[in-house]
């Protein structure tokens, strides 16, 4: 099932930022799993209807901090490092903050618009085939 929110009546842009920390769990040579913490930001930008700009440039953002588990392969060349992170998930554990504007809506808007931001706030992510290069000194 699914749920709608207000936000699905609008086309926007939703970008977002990820720092972490990770471990690595070798199993052989190249296997491994990865865990971690990772602090998150999801924004939401330049809100348009019918590809006419309405709302601002700065909507607002949900930071929150972030489980990051998954699998992959690493391998090591001399100082050159090349590996893959196949599949993996990043879940919300809390919510940190949680900033939007609100106003000039009504009060029935205001609050599905509070329901549909705190659904950004928890949003899990998964990822596939994550490629990364690295140089060691």
């Amino acid at each position: 099932s699914s749920s709608s929110t207000v936000l699905d009546q609008f086309d926007f842009d939703m970008p977002a930022t990820t720092v972490g920390a990770n471990l690595k769990h070798f199993f052989g040579n190249s296997f491994y799993t990865k865990t971690g913490l990772a602090y998150r930001k999801i924004g939401i930008t330049n809100i348009k209807v019918n590809t006419s700009k309405v709302g601002e440039t700065d909507v607002g953002s949900a930071e929150s901090l972030a489980a990051d588990i998954a699998i992959g392969n690493q391998w090591q060349w001399e100082n050159f490092t090349m590996g893959c992170d196949w599949i993996g998930v990043m879940a919300p554990i809390m919510t940190l903050s949680s900033r939007y504007s609100d106003s000039g809506y009504s009060e029935s808007t205001k609050r599905d618009l509070s329901d549909s931001w705190n659904k950004i706030a928890k949003i899990t992510s998964s990822q596939v085939l994550r490629f990364y290069l690295g140089v060691s000194f």
